[in-house]
């Protein structure tokens, strides 16, 4: 049986869009302010979409490929996996890191937000709650290593991902047992005003402020 002919044009142009518009962000080694443009290679490869003729783009694909390989490989544009940036955004939320937010920006103007809420499960079950502009928005059914509690009788929620948590309002909601913990507690932590968050453990459905320490 005789092999189907691979359409190159086609191949090029899927590989161009995973590349920049799915599983990967390409962004300048110094991470740009948001208002800046897109790298020279970036914009070159993106403006072949716009030639008619099939012969043409290809030809121009081909060509900018190659360029926007030579501006990786002397690191002038650097390949991230969005994986690893939401991975990021999920470690470092609660903490204000401009680090973070910029590069969570280029992340948007790349592509990875599409316009649309999206819920990511892990595979610890908990779920990540995604805003349309692709920042996180809510953390749910996050696995409890340990609740513990300061002089104030304030609790202090400790994460199984490492995150710490500490109550900072006066809000009661039933103390923990280490029963209540080995039956599988877990959390939920909703955005409040003003960079504000608001946890809810599954064992009360009472939600209280709290502030993240760690």
């Amino acid at each position: 049986m005789q092999a189907k002919p691979v359409d190159l044009t086609m191949a090029v142009t899927r590989f161009a869009a995973a590349l920049l518009m799915g599983a990967a962000l390409t962004v300048p080694p110094a991470l740009a302010r948001q208002d800046e443009p897109p790298s020279p290679a970036y914009a070159a490869l993106i403006a072949c979409r716009a030639v008619q003729a099939e012969p043409e783009r290809f030809a121009c694909l081909e060509r900018e490929l190659a360029r926007f390989a030579e501006a990786v490989d002397a690191g002038r544009v650097v390949v991230i996996e969005r994986e690893a940036v939401r991975a990021l955004e999920r470690e470092s939320y609660g903490i204000t890191m401009p680090g973070v937010q910029r590069l969570t920006s280029l992340l948007r103007r790349g592509g990875a937000g599409d316009g649309e809420a999206e819920t990511e499960t892990l595979e610890d079950g908990s779920q990540i709650v995604y805003r349309a502009d692709g920042g996180v928005d809510e953390m749910r059914a996050l696995p409890v290593a340990e609740v513990s509690y300061d002089r104030a009788g304030k609790a202090v929620v400790t994460l199984a991902n490492g995150q710490v948590w500490v109550q900072t309002d006066s809000t009661s909601f039933g103390r923990v047992t280490r029963a209540r913990l080995e039956e599988g507690l877990t959390a939920d932590l909703l955005p409040g005003a003003m960079g504000s968050h608001f946890m809810t453990l599954s064992h009360h459905p009472r939600r209280f402020r709290v502030r993240r320490t760690d």
